[in-house]
């Protein structure tokens, strides 16, 4: 009996991890995976220019490392701790539905442009950010100032 119950185990998180890498393909995570590794490395170049003649290396590092068929299956195996087999389905059914396939094919521009609102707001609230940093440089220096006060006080003359 327990054999018939570890096969019918093995057998179900088997079936649970192809839901979850159906999933994976469905939702266009694979897609999503490639242009962030791309983004990822854009910012940082435009951080660094510096680093703008190893873009191709970098992006063969990810590729190796990083990329969606490096991480698939222990992408699916989490997708398949967090959901049953029935969820996963379920869950599938939408994206493989007409208004699923709009979500997946709308999420880059709802993403982008939620960064942009995201952005908007808070470059509309800079002077207050730039107080309250300007605010909490001065408490540092009142903290470190008054160590410093004391560290003399205390040292022997």
């Amino acid at each position: 009996m327990m054999l018939v119950s570890c096969v019918a185990s093995a057998e179900a998180d088997d079936a649970t991890l192809r839901e979850a890498e159906r999933f994976l393909e469905l939702s266009g995570v694979a897609e999503a995976m490639s242009q962030s590794s791309e983004m990822v490395i854009d910012q940082q170049l435009q951080q660094n220019p510096t680093l703008i003649p190893f873009r191709r290396v970098m992006l063969a590092f990810f590729e190796k490392y990083v990329s969606y068929e490096q991480l698939k299956e222990e992408y699916a195996a989490l997708y398949a701790e967090h959901f049953s087999q029935k969820e996963l389905q379920k869950i599938n059914d939408f994206y493989a539905s007409g208004v699923g396939r709009k979500m997946v094919r709308s999420m880059p521009e709802l993403m982008q442009k939620g960064a942009e609102i995201a952005t908007r707001r808070s470059d509309q609230h800079l002077p207050e950010l730039q107080k309250m940093m300007a605010d909490e440089a001065m408490r540092i220096q009142n903290l470190q100032d008054q160590d410093d006060h004391f560290n003399s006080v205390l040292q022997p003359q």
